[in-house]
């Protein structure tokens, strides 16, 4: 599959395992102590986790991260919805195919893409909508809003749709400081 998760100690990232591709030439990442990186080879990012987060799925185009006194969270009522601890990032046509074929659009730019953004904030569907860049490349932010539900929403490398990086969580999430962790650290890696 060509993920891997490694282990941090210090201020220092040292790689345990060598499928994490890194390569030791480069300025090491810095992340905070005790903190995991994670790295997706086939699809080239990496982030850091907080050291409380375990990977509670890791698929084909898809992992979701759980704050580990979190891992048995379920709803109760409809209302919980909005307040999913789960970080989920999809990558490359699994976006497209769990947002629908028939709504999500087929090929991707960052022009596309915010026409297409746009339009759910035109719709309702969406709200909240801003640019703002992740380590140099460009990324769009948004509230996204179901029946009864709603996800904050971070669409990361929109050059094209084999790259693209959808990152989500609950919008009322108690760990929105988590999820922004996360996304800070994300890390375009050759």
């Amino acid at each position: 599959m060509g993920k891997a998760v490694c282990v941090s100690v210090g201020l220092f990232v040292i790689v345990l395992t060598s499928g994490c591709g890194l390569r030791t030439e480069k300025t090491p990442a810095i992340v905070p102590r005790e903190a995991r990186l994670y790295t997706d080879d086939q699809f080239k990012f990496s982030f850091v986790c907080p050291p409380e987060w375990v990977i509670e799925n890791d698929s084909y185009q898809s992992i979701i991260l759980v704050p580990e006194a979190e891992k048995s969270w379920q709803p109760s009522i409809p209302a919980d919805i909005p307040r999913d601890p789960r970080v989920r990032i999809d990558v490359g046509e699994y976006v497209r195919e769990r947002l629908g074929p028939a709504y999500f659009p087929a090929t991707v730019d960052p022009i596309i893409l915010r026409t297409w953004l746009e339009h759910k904030v035109y719709n309702a569907e969406a709200q909240g909508l801003s640019e703002r860049q992740i380590n140099d490349v460009q990324a769009f932010e948004i509230t996204e809003i179901y029946e009864s539900d709603c996800e904050r929403v971070i669409y990361w490398r929109p050059v094209r749709l084999d790259s693209l990086v959808r990152m989500s969580t609950g919008c009322q999430s108690p760990y929105l400081a988590g999820f922004d962790q996360i996304v800070s650290s994300i890390r375009q890696t050759d």
